[in-house]
């Protein structure tokens, strides 16, 4: 086993949810943003377009959007992640939920995919994560002091952002974990990765997708490998020019069993040493300062991991749009950290950068 080794508290955590994303660049329509969680089953132009496609979605659509308004006769509104947890859960009486479950998750992994687009079309690719991931490669590499990017969402954005000012490829896993200055880890998985189901050869998209959602089961796949795609094809190539049917790899939202779908190289980096034998992993208490943008810390499974990887001195800063979800991710890392001091930014990503506040995130001593 080795490590990925640094003074004890010297290396930065960047921990990203689906508000930074929401908030990549301030001035897009919000029917065109990466939508935040109930935005997922919004009715909006860039919705309707990409469950056209998928009309094998439309129950499980329909079920979400109606449970997360309540409604007039006192029925309390639903959060998306436990109302999807319970549609799931019909599939024992229902099998054809399995085929809605199916269709679902490529209609979150277009629905991300074009609202992506959309983030990147708008100011010719300048997106706050071309900013943070600027700034934060260049104090890495001024320093000697390790970077640790974890986002939780689908989307490529923190990806494209490191392509356009490090050379980062989206499309390699190993860039991913290749270090030393930086690392992306993505637990929950992303719209570039794919599982193949290799039961059976296909030469056409449409009869790749067609048999990803009504014969198949991505949850029931027997330890399918994640490979890349650099476009939202239901056709995948494995091995010797084999094309197989793929299925989005990424971790439905759930709000309870949630699981990791990043690859064994990012997983591994937050393991327990103790379970491992000749993988890479990074040092206890290596981590001295954590940023949060756009998160809610309603990753248990996540912070649990997080727990040794924490300097005794660490602290937490915050940037959130000023909502309850300050309350929410500060709860989360006091649940770590008790004692530690939680620096508080709202007005979102957009503000937080405007005001220059992320150089003083990097302003601390091990």
């Amino acid at each position: 086993m080795s490590y990925v080794d640094a003074p004890r508290g010297s290396a930065l955590l960047v921990i990203l949810g689906a508000g930074a994303s929401f908030d990549a660049v301030s001035d897009l329509s919000l029917d065109r943003r990466p939508p935040l969680t109930n935005g997922l089953v919004s009715d909006s132009n860039l919705t309707r377009a990409v469950l056209q496609k998928y009309p094998r979605a439309t129950p499980v659509y329909d079920y979400l959007n109606r449970e997360i308004k309540g409604s007039s006769w006192g029925d309390k509104a639903q959060s998306l992640e436990g109302s999807l947890r319970r549609y799931q859960s019909l599939a024992h009486a229902n099998p054809l939920v399995t085929s809605h479950m199916s269709a679902f998750r490529f209609y979150l992994r277009d629905l991300l995919f074009d609202a992506s687009k959309n983030v990147v079309q708008q100011r010719s690719r300048v997106t706050n994560f071309v900013t943070l991931a600027r700034e934060c490669v260049q104090w890495s590499r001024e320093t000697g002091r390790i970077v640790c990017f974890v986002s939780f969402n689908y989307d490529p954005l923190l990806e494209w952002g490191l392509q356009q000012v490090d050379r980062f490829e989206p499309l390699n896993l190993a860039d991913y974990v290749a270090g030393p200055n930086y690392y992306v880890v993505k637990p929950h998985g992303s719209i570039l990765w794919n599982w193949p189901d290799t039961s059976q050869e296909f030469g056409y998209d449409i009869q790749a997708l067609s048999h990803a959602i009504e014969d198949g089961d991505p949850d029931n796949l027997p330890n399918p490998p994640i490979i890349t795609s650099a476009t939202s094809t239901n056709l995948v190539s494995v091995g010797a020019a084999k094309r197989y049917s793929c299925y989005p790899a990424i971790a439905l939202p759930y709000d309870t069993g949630k699981n990791f779908v990043w690859p064994k190289e990012q997983d591994d980096l937050f393991a327990d040493p103790k379970l491992l034998t000749t993988e890479t992993t990074f040092s206890s208490g290596i981590f001295g300062r954590v940023l949060s943008i756009g998160w809610r810390g309603s990753e248990p499974h996540f912070l649990e991991r997080l727990r040794r990887l924490l300097a005794p001195s660490a602290d937490f800063w915050t940037v959130t749009q000023g909502d309850r979800s300050h309350d929410e991710v500060v709860d989360a890392l006091k649940s770590l950290s008790p004692y530690a001091g939680v620096v508080y930014r709202e007005g979102g990503f957009s503000t937080f950068l405007d005001d220059k506040a992320l150089p003083t995130v990097f302003d601390w001593s091990p």
